[in-house]
């Protein structure tokens, strides 16, 4: 069986529109079925759907009567269509923005494994460690916002890492002085962009200014 991507998908549903202009009179289902046929040999555009939803249930383990995709993070209950159909939708959304970014966020698990590491590496003797350890948390903090901006599709204006560790460094006081002074000097600061007390990036709204230090 085929690997199918998301992208590849795409690819089909371009071509599809292509072809409308060699044969007005086809329906969207018959050119997708051209397309789907001439780019990957299938029978049809069903066909190849059907290897996309093999290739994203590659991504699932068994747990607590379910299923959880390693990859988009999402339990679900593959028995009822409606979450079958969510866990599509969910993981085409991360395969699309990780292809695009070139990174994917870790899931939860990950995440708070990683910070609880970071916090480890805050209590070190050494002000790389630390340096390192802030970073962690930091990217704990990244990864969740920048998956939420996935599930409310606007991670195309999310932040990258360096300018996010710049908006959320202001409400890292209370962690070791040397090393937010370190990551400071190299991202710069930037207050007003998230709430002090959140980690989560939304848009701004209209006419909203940062204040840069």
């Amino acid at each position: 069986m085929a690997t199918i991507s998301y992208s590849d998908i795409q690819a089909v549903k371009r071509e599809a529109k292509r072809l409308r202009t060699e044969h007005p009179d086809l329906s969207l289902t018959k050119l997708q079925d051209m397309a789907a046929a001439e780019l990957f040999g299938v029978r049809g555009f069903h066909e190849l759907n059907k290897w996309r939803d093999r290739t994203v249930a590659e991504n699932t383990v068994e747990g607590g009567g379910g299923l959880t995709c390693t990859f988009c993070g999402i339990s679900f209950y593959p028995d009822i269509p409606s979450e079958r159909t969510h866990h599509r939708k969910r993981h085409d959304a991360f395969e699309e923005a990780a292809t695009y970014l070139g990174y994917a966020p870790k899931q939860h698990a990950e995440r708070e494994a990683m910070k609880k590491a970071g916090y480890e590496l805050l209590r070190a003797d050494t002000l790389d460690e630390q340096v390192e350890g802030l970073l962690m948390v930091a990217r704990g903090w990244f990864d969740r916002s920048l998956d939420a901006a996935i599930d409310g599709a606007y991670w195309k204006q999310h932040p990258t890492f360096e300018a996010y560790v710049s908006y959320i460094i202001g409400d890292l006081e209370h962690l070791p002085a040397a090393a937010l002074k370190a990551v400071m000097e190299r991202y710069g600061r930037v207050d007003g962009v998230i709430p002090q007390g959140k980690s989560y990036w939304y848009p701004p709204k209209k006419g909203r200014k940062a204040k840069a230090q």
